[in-house]
Order: structure tokens, then C-alpha cells, then sequence
């Protein structure tokens, strides 16, 4: 198995194996029966603000690189090339089962967003105004809801609409054309809440930014860490000293509002800021406390996205094809 520094030249081993017959022996050839597996990404756009696409790419590239090394693939190589990044890899099988999963996991954006809630956003107004007048709302039990947060400069008013399902509270978030009743700077992320002793687990919504200045790009160090008294797992993250002026200002300037984190656009944790937070450090306590395999999960997905690195915008799959050699 060849991995980490000859993944380019191995582009150039494939392409003379592939390449017409030739008397010369050479230590190069590819084993008889093998399948060459090839997967060109286009980076999407319109990328972040700030961001270039040449960079955007690179850091496509830094970041694809390792998970290749996570997947743990025979030969694989990875290169930019008309704009693209090609992806090739071997497999003993002429239609791989995995290809899916090798796809899936090279494509996932994975990146770690810390957002405020917008809690004062009049739009929010409008969508509940919506929840207590459509009949469809009624028929899906989505509600209107209001949850007043005390905290030591006040207390903060935090509206938003829950729903039994994550579909039934889509579905009527798509019928009502919530996007176009937002300012175009915000978006909407679903939230399952915890289940209550006396009612099951409900979906809701956070209103955030769309951009986030803070993300795990600036985290240095993450580590998975049990809770001694509850047992639920944790992840303690270090920040690089950007990351942790910016989170001191950020929770200094916005005490009683939701810290929202989220790994691509699934909520990890929604805690109300309760002080500053200073010296770069932070524990976000991922999932509830009635899940906590499925909180294990999402907490390794975190440490994932910390140490393989995130993609900078999402990847367009625009090539998949399998080549059999002879």
C-alpha cells in the first residue's frame, strides 16, 4: 500500500500503466484485475466572503489528503488539475461496494461554526405569526414558541417554531417560503430538542448567520472528555490566539444569547452564553443526555472535523467512474 508523499507521482504511475501497450518491462505496471477508481470534484460556488478560489482549493486539497489517509485506500493520488481535483485510488473489486462511502466521506464539508442566535430579528415574528395562523401549521403541530432567558444583564425573549419531525417542521418552513421571509444575511438550522418526561423529543428552529467568523479552523486542539457526574461526553477545544480573542468578544458582547454550533448545518450545541469566555479555551457538550451513543458520535465527528481539516465550501461531484485493468 503506498500513502502520504508519493500521492502525486502515483497520478504519473497509473497514466503510463493505462497508457498504450509497450514491449518495455516495467516495474510499474498495475495488477491484472484491478479496478481504478477515479473522482473529480469541482469546488461550488459562490464560495464564502473572503475567500479566493485558488485558496479554496488548496485547502481542498490539504484537507482531502488526509482523509484519504483515514480511509486507508491502495494507492490512492490526488491532484488539481483544468480547475478539478481528480481523485484516483485501486480496488480489487470491478464494482465497488464502498464507492459510496469513499465519495461521501472525500465530499463532506464538515465544518465547525460558532453563530449567535439572532434572537431579536423581527423576521422571527413573521414566521411565528405564520405557525398561529396557517391551517397547514396546524395540521403538521408546528407551533409558535417563546422561552424568556434570564441572565445576569436582563433577561433575553428567544422565539422560534417547533415541530414533532425535522420533515414536518421543513416541510412547512418550505411552504411558508420562510427563506424569502429572513433578511438574506441569516439562515434557519432544525434543532431535536430533549425529550420531556411528559412529551417526546421536538424539533425547533435557530435563526444564525449565514457566515461565521469563528470556526474550527481556529481550533487547535480538541480532545473527547467525559463529564465525572453525568457521564455525557464532551469535547475541551483550544483556539489559536485569533480564535480566542474572537470568542472572547463575542461571548463578552453577547451575554444571554445562543452560542450555536454547528457541524455543516446539524446543531451540536445551542447553550446560552452565560459570561465571557477568555484564555482560547471552550467544552461544548454535544447531543442530550437521553442519546448518549448517538452524543458519543457526534462528539467524534467533531474531533474529526478538528484534526482532518474542513473544506472551505461545499465539493460538486462532477466524475465517477470505475476502470477495469486488463
Amino acid at each position: 500500500m503506498t500513502r502520504g508523499p508519493r500521492l502525486l507521482a502515483l497520478a504519473l504511475t497509473l497514466a503510463a500503466a493505462c497508457s498504450s501497450s509497450s514491449d518495455e518491462a516495467s516495474p510499474a505496471r498495475l495488477p491484472h484485475g484491478a479496478t481504478i477508481v477515479k473522482l473529480v470534484y469541482r469546488v461550488s460556488e459562490p464560495l464564502p466572503p473572503g475567500v479566493r478560489l485558488e485558496d479554496a482549493q488548496e485547502q481542498a486539497l490539504s484537507a482531502i489528503r488526509e482523509r484519504l489517509d483515514a480511509l486507508d485506500l491502495e494507492q490512492p493520488s490526488v491532484l488539481r488539475r483544468d480547475g478539478a481535483i481528480q481523485i484516483e485510488y485501486l480496488t480489487r473489486d470491478p464494482q465497488p461496494a464502498d464507492l459510496d462511502r469513499v465519495a461521501d466521506t472525500i465530499s463532506h464539508q464538515r465544518l465547525l461554526r460558532f453563530r449567535l442566535s439572532a434572537h431579536d430579528e423581527p423576521a422571527l415574528r413573521t414566521l411565528c405569526g405564520h405557525a398561529e395562523e396557517e391551517p397547514a401549521a396546524r395540521a403538521a403541530d408546528v407551533r409558535a414558541s417563546s422561552e424568556s432567558i434570564s441572565h445576569e444583564r436582563g433577561t433575553t425573549e428567544d422565539r422560534y417554531l417547533t415541530a414533532p419531525s425535522r420533515d414536518a417542521l421543513q416541510g412547512f418552513l418550505d411552504r411558508i417560503g420562510a427563506d424569502r421571509l429572513i433578511p438574506s444575511q441569516y439562515q434557519l438550522v432544525l434543532e431535536e430538542e430533549a425529550a420531556r418526561p411528559d412529551q417526546p423529543a421536538r424539533w425547533r428552529t435557530h435563526l444564525v448567520a449565514r457566515s461565521s467568523v469563528l470556526t474550527g479552523r481556529q481550533v487547535t486542539q480538541a480532545q473527547l472528555t467525559y463529564d465525572p457526574q453525568t457521564n455525557r461526553p464532551t469535547v475541551e477545544l483550544e483556539f489559536d490566539s485569533a480564535g480566542a480573542r474572537l470568542l472572547e468578544l463575542m461571548t463578552r458582547e453577547n451575554i444571554g444569547t445562543r452560542m450555536v454550533v454547528t457541524l455543516d448545518d446539524r446543531v451540536v450545541t445551542a447553550a446560552v452564553i452565560q459570561s465571557r469566555i477568555g484564555g482560547g479555551r471552550a467544552v461544548i457538550t454535544p447531543g442530550h443526555a437521553d442519546d448518549p451513543e448517538a452524543a458519543t458520535e457526534l462528539a467524534q465527528e467533531i474531533l474529526l472535523a478538528i484534526r482532518e481539516g474542513s473544506l472551505p465550501a461545499p465539493l460538486e461531484l462532477v466524475v465517477q467512474s470505475t476502470t477495469v485493468i486488463p
